[in-house]
C-alpha cells in the first residue's frame, strides 16, 4: 500500500479574495513550492523548498500522510485566502490548522527542518536530527505549523531556502511525501534593507561622520539610511556603479545635513574660513569656499557681496557683477552690495553708470558709524593697494565732497 504524506509551506501567500492584500505585505502564492516524492519503508530523505522571496517575514507548512486513494479536503492555498495576513492564523492558530489538517490517513513518520543543505543530507544519510532547527519528537500522520521571524531560529532575514528531512516510520510499506510551499512577504522588509545591513550602514556612517565633526550623528545617519530606504531596494542599489553610488550618497547627504541642522554648522564654518582668505588676501581660495556655499546651501547676502568682492579684487568684474546682481534679489537696500556694484560697474568701463551710483547714495549711511562717502573712498585706497586702478577715482571722491 503506498501512503502519501503531503507537507505544504506556506510562504507568503498571495490571496486572491478581496482581503489578500494587506497594508503591511501579502501571501506569495505564486512563489509557493509543491513537491511530491515516494519514500520508501524505513528511508529517510530531505525536500528543498524553492527560494524564499526577499522580504519572507512567516511560513505556514503542513505535513498530511494519506492513503492510497484519499483527498484532501482543501489544498493550503485556498483555506489561507480567508486569512488577510499572517497575525491572524497566530491569533486563530487552533481554527486555522483544523481547516488545514482534515484529511490524513493511518501511516506516521517523523520529520525536522534544517537551515543548510549539508545537515539536512547528514540527517538523510546518518539520521541525526541534532542540527536540525526544529525537530518534532513525535510520530505525525499530519502537522500544521508555523515559522515566523522572531520566534524561529528556522526563519532569518537573509533566508534563501528551508529543508525538511522525513524518516518513513513503516518498515514494510513505502509512503508518497507531496510537499506544498507558500510565504507571506512583508513589504518593507522586501526592499533587502535587513537588520544587519543597516546597523553596518549606521556604524560605518557613525565612524565617517565623526571625522567631518558631525555632533549629532545618530540622527544625520538614520536619515540617510531612510531615504536609502525609501528610494531603493538594496539590490537596485548594490547593482549601480560606484559612481552612481557616490552622486545619490552626495545628494542625500546635503539633504540630511539640511534636516539635522549641520550644514549651516559646516558652512559657517566654511565662510569663516573664506573670510580669513580674504583678510590675507588669497582671493582665489575664498572665491571657491564661496561658490561652494553658494552651490550647496542657501546663500545669504554676504556670501554674494564677499564672493564679488574677491572677484573685484581679482580683475573678474563681470562676474562680480553678476553675483551682485543676486545679492540685490535678497535685498535691494543692502548698500555694500550697492557700493560694489558701483565699483565693478567703474572697473568694467561702465563710467557714468557707476558715477550715477555713487552720487545717489552719498548721503546715506552704510551703518551707523560708516558713511557711504568713507566707505567709497577706503575702497578705492584698498583697490589701489591690491594693483587696481581708475583714473576716475579722484574724479569721484571730489563729486562726493
Amino acid at each position: 500500500m503506498i501512503r502519501t504524506v503531503i507537507i505544504i509551506i506556506l510562504y507568503f501567500i498571495n490571496l486572491s479574495t478581496s482581503y489578500s492584500q494587506n497594508i503591511y505585505g501579502y501571501w506569495d502564492k505564486e512563489r509557493a513550492t509543491t513537491r511530491e516524492i515516494v519514500l520508501g519503508a524505513g528511508d529517510r530523505t530531505w525536500v528543498r523548498t524553492d527560494d524564499l522571496p526577499i522580504g519572507t517575514t512567516e511560513v505556514v507548512y503542513r505535513i498530511t500522510l494519506l492513503d492510497e486513494d484519499q483527498k484532501m479536503v482543501n489544498d493550503l492555498a485556498s483555506v489561507l485566502t480567508i486569512l488577510p495576513d499572517p497575525t491572524r492564523v497566530s491569533k486563530g492558530s487552533a481554527v486555522a490548522i483544523s481547516l488545514m489538517s482534515k484529511a490524513a490517513g493511518d501511516d506516521k513518520c517523523y520529520y525536522s527542518i534544517f537551515k543548510t543543505y549539508e545537515a539536512a543530507d547528514n540527517y538523510s544519510k546518518t539520521g541525526n536530527y541534532q542540527t536540525a532547527c526544529y525537530s518534532n519528537p513525535n510520530e505525525i500522520n499530519r502537522e500544521v505549523n508555523r515559522i515566523t521571524l522572531n520566534n524561529s531560529a528556522c526563519l532569518k532575514e537573509d533566508t534563501g531556502y528551508i529543508w525538511f528531512g522525513f524518516k518513513n516510520t513503516n518498515m514494510i510499506m513505502s509512503e508518497k511525501i507531496v510537499l506544498e510551499v507558500m510565504p507571506w512577504v512583508d513589504y518593507k522588509a522586501s526592499r533587502g534593507w535587513t537588520k544587519d545591513i543597516k546597523n553596518k550602514f549606521i556604524q560605518n556612517c557613525k565612524t565617517n561622520s565623526k571625522k567631518i565633526q558631525i555632533s549629532n550623528s545618530e540622527q544625520y545617519c538614520l536619515c540617510l539610511l531612510n531615504k536609502l530606504e525609501e528610494k531603493y531596494k538594496l539590490q537596485e542599489y548594490q547593482k549601480l556603479i560606484p559612481e552612481e553610488q557616490n552622486k545619490i550618497l552626495q545628494d542625500i547627504n546635503i539633504q540630511c545635513l539640511n534636516t539635522t541642522g549641520e550644514l549651516d554648522k559646516i558652512y559657517n564654518e566654511q565662510r569663516n574660513t573664506a573670510n580669513t582668505y580674504i583678510q590675507r588676501h588669497q582671493y582665489s581660495l575664498a572665491i571657491n569656499k564661496y561658490l561652494d556655499i553658494i552651490s550647496n546651501t542657501t546663500p545669504k547676502l554676504e556670501d554674494y557681496n564677499n564672493l564679488a568682492y574677491s572677484y573685484i579684487l581679482t580683475k573678474q568684474f563681470l562676474k562680480a557683477i553678476k553675483y551682485l546682481k543676486e545679492g540685490e534679489k535678497l535685498d535691494e537696500t543692502d548698500l555694500l552690495i550697492k557700493g560694489n556694484l558701483a565699483h565693478a560697474y567703474l572697473l568694467n568701463g561702465d563710467v557714468e553708470l557707476a558715477k550715477s551710483m555713487y552720487i545717489k547714495y552719498k548721503s546715506q549711511n552704510i551703518s551707523e558709524n560708516l558713511s557711504w562717502i568713507d566707505m567709497v573712498k577706503t575702497d578705492f585706497e584698498d583697490f589701489k593697494r591690491a594693483g587696481i586702478h581708475s583714473d576716475q577715482f579722484e574724479t569721484i571722491k571730489v563729486n562726493l565732497n
